[in-house]
């Protein structure tokens, strides 16, 4: 016989998809990391924000008399924090679905 007991079979599609699935499961966890830090950074950074407004006058009611003025001096720190909410919200919907669609292959 000319088959050699030792050799290796080629990888079928099916394994090199799992692989392919899993780098890009990887890729997102790490994304998803990274955007949960960029979100804490930016809710410090709002709340910071809120502290620099006060600064000294004591805490101030976001439903009370000043509150408006503090919503509008913090406004692009909100923002920003919102959208970086929103961005981990949506790598974790990717990798979520990346998880599924890896696991009924």
């Amino acid at each position: 016989m000319n088959v050699r007991p030792n050799s290796k079979a080629p990888a079928s599609s099916v394994d090199v998809q799992a692989l392919v699935a899993l780098l890009a499961i990887g890729q997102l966890a790490i994304d998803h990391s990274r955007a949960i830090n960029a979100v804490d950074m930016a809710k410090h950074q709002y709340h910071d924000a809120i502290r620099d407004y006060e600064c000294g006058e004591g805490h101030i009611n976001i439903n009370g008399p000043d509150g408006e003025e503090l919503k509008a001096a913090t406004a692009i720190e909100y923002a920003a924090y919102l959208a970086a909410k929103r961005a981990a919200y949506n790598i974790k919907r990717r990798l979520d679905n990346a998880c599924r669609k890896a696991v009924s292959q």
